[in-house]
């Protein structure tokens, strides 16, 4: 793995463990990832900081995180959604619930997205370059579960107050 995409990666796992550690009342080092230690996860996380290591974006606006509603069942029991982890890693991000039953957004979601964004809201004004869709394992009768991700160039004017490009 580049090392830009594994300090990114790390960074990202760090806030998760620190957000489950908070919600268990438990140190950092004595957080066990139960979901969002499994393979699928970690390929997750390390895919996104590869993907954005490659494609090398100076901003990324992330829209509203939809939580979902009622509980989710962990390993630690039944929890209101959204979980304890995925509350605290919210702090500051603007996010809202859908009338939907289940978790929507689980803590390494909210990770991998608080981590990468530079701000928050609709799509920027931008000439569109590129489309990509990911699709989760889970299928839900309200709306499809996918994440999509638009590739733009900003106008030479909005690039002038751009911020620094991230690793």
């Amino acid at each position: 793995i580049e090392p830009g995409v594994r300090d990114r990666a790390l960074v990202i796992f760090r806030r998760l463990v620190e957000a489950e550690g908070e919600a268990h009342g438990l140190t950092a080092k004595s957080v066990h990832l139960h979901e969002a230690g499994a393979t699928d996860a970690i390929a997750d996380v390390v895919g996104v900081c590869a993907a954005l290591h490659a494609i090398g974006p100076d901003r990324i606006v992330v829209s509203p995180l939809t939580t979902g509603s009622g509980t989710v069942a962990c390993a630690h029991g039944l929890y209101p959604v959204p979980g304890p982890a995925t509350s605290l890693l919210l702090r500051g991000a603007p996010m809202t619930g859908i009338p939907a039953s289940g978790e929507r957004l689980t803590p390494t979601g909210a990770a991998l997205l608080t981590s990468i964004a530079h701000e928050y809201g609709g799509p920027p004004r931008m000439t569109l370059r590129g489309v990509g869709h990911g699709a989760g394992a889970r299928d839900y009768p309200e709306r499809p579960n996918v994440v999509r991700a638009l590739l733009g160039e900003r106008e030479a004017a909005d690039r002038a107050g751009a911020p620094p490009r991230i690793p």
